[in-house]
Parts: C-alpha cells; sequence; structure tokens
C-alpha cells in the first residue's frame, strides 16, 4: 500500500526545498564572487586579466 500526501502538504514541501536550494545557490556564487573580489585587491585587474584568458 502506497501512502499518499495530500497536495497542499507536497506543495509547501516542494516549495521549502526549493527555497533552500536557492539559497545555498546564493550563498556559493556570493563566496565565489568574494573570492575574485579578493584577487582583485591583493593582485589588480591585470593579474585577473591574465588569469581568465
Amino acid at each position: 500500500m502506497v501512502r499518499t500526501i495530500p497536495p497542499p502538504s507536497c506543495l509547501l514541501n516542494f516549495q521549502h526545498q526549493h527555497f533552500i536550494t536557492i539559497l545555498n545557490l546564493k550563498g556559493f556564487v556570493h563566496t565565489r564572487y568574494g573570492i575574485l573580489r579578493e584577487f582583485d585587491v591583493n593582485y589588480g585587474a591585470d593579474y585577473l586579466d591574465n588569469f581568465f584568458q
């Protein structure tokens, strides 16, 4: 016998998981951007231009 979840509960659970995923993605992007900013401050924009070519 398969237990079914009522639609509102299922939808709420999906939205909650989706929201957490968005927060994790934003945190990851901010971390990467912070690292790039640190490179820019320490080595200058010329170093970054050479690094990404």
